[in-house]
C-alpha cells in the first residue's frame, strides 16, 4: 500500500497513530526528529502563536502565513498556504500546507512539508499531518462560524 494511503487511513483513529504512521512511513537518511506543535491563529491568517509542545532549536517561534488561499468544490473548502516560523538569530524554516474541511465540520485535515531553511535549519527537511480545529473567540466554533483555527502539526524533521 503506497505511504499516501497509510497515512490517510490511519487518520480516523486518531493524532497518536498518525505520528506513529508518519514516523514509519518516512525514509530513512538523518535521524528523524517528531513533532507535535499547536499552532493558534486569528482568521485571517497572518502571525501564529505556538501554544502546545516545542520545535528543537526553536522554543518560541514567531509564526507567519503567507499566500493562505481558500478554494470552495461545492461543500468541500481546500486551504493552502505557506508559514515561516521565524526562531531569531537567522534560524528560520518554512512549511507548505495544505487542508480541507466539508460543510461545517469542526476540524479541517491536511498535509505538510518543510520547503527550506536558513542558519541551524539550512537543509531541513521534514512532512507531516495537520489538523485543523478552528474556535470561535477562543471556544471551540466550526468551518462556519469562527474567526479563529488551532491548527496541530504532526510529523517528523531531519536535520
Amino acid at each position: 500500500m503506497p505511504r499516501f494511503k497509510k497515512i490517510i487511513g490511519v487518520a480516523v483513529f486518531g493524532a497518536t497513530a498518525i505520528a506513529g504512521a508518519v514516523v514509519a512511513a518516512s525514509p530513512v537518511s538523518a535521524a528523524p526528529v517528531g513533532i507535535d506543535v499547536t499552532i493558534s491563529e486569528t482568521i485571517p491568517l497572518t502571525t501564529g502563536t505556538l501554544t502546545d509542545g516545542s520545535i528543537p532549536a526553536c522554543t518560541s517561534p514567531t509564526v507567519t502565513t503567507f499566500d493562505a488561499t481558500a478554494t470552495t468544490y461545492g461543500s468541500l473548502q481546500v486551504f493552502r498556504g505557506v508559514k515561516e516560523f521565524d526562531c531569531g538569530g537567522g534560524d528560520t524554516f518554512t512549511l507548505r500546507y495544505a487542508a480541507a474541511t466539508s460543510g461545517c465540520a469542526a476540524y479541517d485535515f491536511g498535509f505538510w512539508r518543510v520547503t527550506g531553511g536558513s542558519g541551524e535549519f539550512d537543509g531541513l527537511r521534514g512532512r507531516g499531518v495537520l489538523i485543523g480545529s478552528y474556535t470561535l473567540d477562543g471556544e471551540p466554533g466550526d468551518a462556519c462560524n469562527n474567526n479563529g483555527i488551532d491548527d496541530r502539526y504532526i510529523g517528523v524533521l531531519r536535520f
